[in-house]
């Protein structure tokens, strides 16, 4: 709201972005069963597993989620789109840059969407060189089609190591030696009920001419 939001706008984000987050987390955690993780390895051989491979099982999850969901559960007003072309005025066909996933709804007169940009870590020193390098929180921040114009989006971190908390504890680390140059602030919040909290940073996109973005940080752990 201190950034020109109506009460009812910032809370229509609130709920969009927590309902779908929840379910993210939802998948996230089918994904990280034995069964499933196992169904997953088989199908990309003995080939290394690439961080488009758990994209697209997320995607997948969370179709297979909204179909197991009520008939009147908000779960069905999601659209999730993988790998989706991002709109920009210098980019078209396969110049397109793509958002790793996008959550949406059109349920009210202005469409809500939700980027998430996602990173597989294999060690600590991937978190600044991927995670918050120019492929991954960059995304939000170069003025060469930035991936929303929104003022929330979010990241996820692919870890297959320690915990998910202890990963989110490095990133938080991290961000905040950013502030107050790229970051204005970052800490933690409880997004809905019964979950872990969430990171956030407030990010300064000055050169885009844009109020500062609200980025959700979330950590996914998988089987080593």
């Amino acid at each position: 709201m201190d950034r020109g939001l109506t009460r009812l706008q910032a809370q229509r984000w609130y709920i969009f972005a927590a309902g779908g987050l929840q379910a993210l987390d939802r998948a996230a955690a089918v994904l990280a069963t034995e069964p499933r993780w196992a169904s997953l390895l088989q199908k990309i051989g003995t080939r290394s597993l690439e961080e488009t491979d758990i994209t697209t099982e997320l995607f997948h999850i969370f179709q297979e989620l909204q179909e197991l969901a009520p008939i009147d559960s908000t779960l069905r007003q999601y659209t999730i789109g993988c790998e989706v072309p991002v709109q920009a005025p210098n980019r078209a066909g396969k110049r397109s840059r793509d958002a790793d996933l996008v959550l949406s709804t059109l349920q009210y007169q202005a469409a809500l969407r939700l980027i998430l940009e996602s990173k597989l870590l294999r060690r600590v020193s991937d978190v600044n060189s991927a995670y918050l390098g120019s492929d991954g929180l960059g995304c939000f921040t170069c003025i060469d089609s930035p991936y929303t114009t929104a003022h929330v989006a979010a990241m996820a971190a692919y870890v297959r190591s320690n915990s998910a908390e202890a990963w989110e504890s490095e990133l938080h680390t991290r961000l905040s030696a950013s502030v107050p140059t790229l970051i204005m602030d970052t800490g933690l919040f409880p997004l809905y009920d019964g979950g872990r909290d969430f990171l956030f940073s407030d990010v300064r996109r000055d050169d885009l001419a844009l109020d500062p973005l609200l980025l959700l940080h979330r950590a996914f752990l998988f089987p080593a």
